[in-house]
């Protein structure tokens, strides 16, 4: 029977007053965890270690783990509290094993008899925790929970035999499974504010997107009423979100770890990621077209790998980057990494948004999702560009055109509130009702139009937009000359 041996670590030394956490500490020619680990390590019973540490402990663990030099071990990140870390290692553990050990790793004269006994007695009892009878005198007290005072109301001795003290705690792995299904927010297990606290919280978001996914892939199997297949849309077109953790992750993450000790790590996860996005992008064309067959292979592939993904990343990928990136490092990703964005997760305050709120100004009206632009100035800015903009609202109504200087398709302050296919006649009109016909129906993401006006090249974009809820809000029409960019010859690397 394989068992799984839980260290955790990942307090910080304050009731004993130390620098450091106290299990760093040396004790003889080693270290108190360095001791610790050995006598699991020497077991044979033992199949593997998860060291549950402190970020902040990293080097120490590193330096601890050198001495020690076992394959059995293994690293998972401590939490809030203490529970919470352990928590952690249990989920770090290998699915295959029946047993696992829970010690504390400021304990380190656990016999290595002790542990064996454990090991045998909870074969049979399903859990157990070691004890040994005291001998000092023991008082009970009661409080008067009627007072704010602790007044005492009656004390009393207890008989040595009445009472023991618990040692190592061991559970059994049916106890985890129990756990996993009671907790809903794993979020706060992690360091709060650290970027890996952000990759951390959107991966518990993913586990709960792809569990309502299954959950309406079952019922579309059963029944594939339009309302099911609607949900489907909604969610995965949120799920599609997840690009943004993996554009972080390759972005920020990798290029630090990009080393010969690293480089196939990052390699499978690229190939991982990329199969994961082409999958989703496909779940949702089979989803708009209401295929079944290739939705339920789809996501039933999708949602393995995006597990995998997950194991791989918060059990290897994340403790290898905080065991060797900087605290300058950290900083840099985190600023990144509000540049790129994050993945259904809230955003960190950014400085302009807090300096406009102290100076008191008003953010209603032009808060935009990458920063902060007066109606003026997006007047302007709209204004200054090269192409012309066209906005039509899902009523198939003109809502706003920019003032092109040298417009192609001349726009009046009439026109808006006018229906847009009307200002089209003829074969133009009959091109115009498809092309909203197929955003409506979401059939097509984009569609592009190029051909000749004298002696101009025309290029125009049509590109949808749709609510958070996947409705139809309406599409931008852009239009250029393109005559210009396709004489370019050449480099200009400079100012003329």
């Amino acid at each position: 029977m394989k068992t799984s041996a839980v260290i955790v670590c990942g307090g910080r030394g304050s009731r004993m007053g130390a620098a450091v956490n106290k299990v760093y500490l040396p004790l003889g020619k080693s270290t108190i965890l360095a001791r610790t680990l050995r006598a699991f390590i020497a077991l044979e019973q033992i199949a593997e270690i998860i060291i549950v540490y402190h970020p902040d402990d990293h080097q120490l663990l590193k330096s601890v783990l050198e001495s020690v030099d076992s394959q059995k071990i293994k690293t998972a990140l401590a939490g809030k509290e203490r529970q919470n870390s352990v928590y952690n290692g249990l989920l770090a553990c290998n699915p295959e094993h029946q047993l696992v050990l829970i010690h504390d790793g400021a304990r380190p004269f656990i016999s290595q008899q002790l542990i064996v006994d454990i090991i045998e007695r909870t074969k049979k009892a399903g859990a157990v925790v070691p004890a040994m009878a005291l001998v000092d005198t023991i008082k009970e007290v009661e409080n008067d929970t009627n007072e704010k005072i602790k007044a005492v109301q009656r004390q009393s001795s207890l008989s040595p035999l009445e009472v023991i003290g618990a040692q190592t705690r061991k559970i059994p792995k049916v106890l985890i499974k129990e756990q996993k299904k009671e907790k809903k927010n794993k979020s706060h297990f992690t360091p709060d504010g650290h970027s890996i606290d952000a990759f951390m919280q959107e991966n518990r978001y993913a586990e709960q997107l792809l569990k309502e996914i299954q959950k309406i892939s079952k019922k579309i199997e059963k029944s594939p009423l339009e309302v099911h297949w609607k949900d489907a849309l909604l969610c995965v077109t949120d799920l599609k979100e997840i690009e943004l953790h993996y554009r972080r992750k390759e972005e920020l993450l990798f290029p630090h770890l990009n080393q010969d000790d690293f480089v196939l790590l990052t390699e499978n996860f690229s190939i991982l990621n990329k199969t994961v996005k082409k999958n989703i992008r496909n779940i949702i064309q089979s989803v708009k077209s209401k295929n079944i067959k290739n939705f339920k292979a789809l996501f039933n592939q999708t949602y393995e790998m995006i597990h995998e993904g997950i194991k791989k990343e918060e059990q290897t990928l994340f403790p290898a980057a905080l065991s060797k990136l900087t605290e300058t490092q950290w900083e840099t990703i985190r600023a990144e990494g509000k540049e790129i964005g994050y993945a259904w997760i809230e955003r960190a305050q950014d400085p302009l948004t807090a300096h406009m709120e102290e100076e008191g100004e008003t953010l209603e009206g032009f808060r935009l999702e990458t920063g902060f632009l007066s109606i003026e100035k997006i007047d302007q800015v709209f204004n200054s560009l090269p192409l012309e903009v066209t906005v039509v609202n899902e009523e198939d109504q003109i809502i706003y055109y920019n003032r092109h200087e040298d417009r192609i398709f001349k726009r009046l302050p009439g026109f808006i509130g006018e229906n847009y296919i009307n200002c089209h006649t003829g074969r133009n009109e009959k091109t115009v009702k498809k092309i909203i016909a197929n955003f409506k129906k979401q059939k097509q993401e984009e569609i592009e139009l190029f051909f000749n006006m004298d002696d101009k090249k025309i290029f125009v974009q049509y590109k949808p937009f749709y609510n958070h809820n996947g409705e139809y809000k309406g599409f931008i029409e852009i239009t250029t000359d393109i005559s210009y960019y396709r004489q370019i010859e050449g480099e200009q690397t400079d100012i003329l």
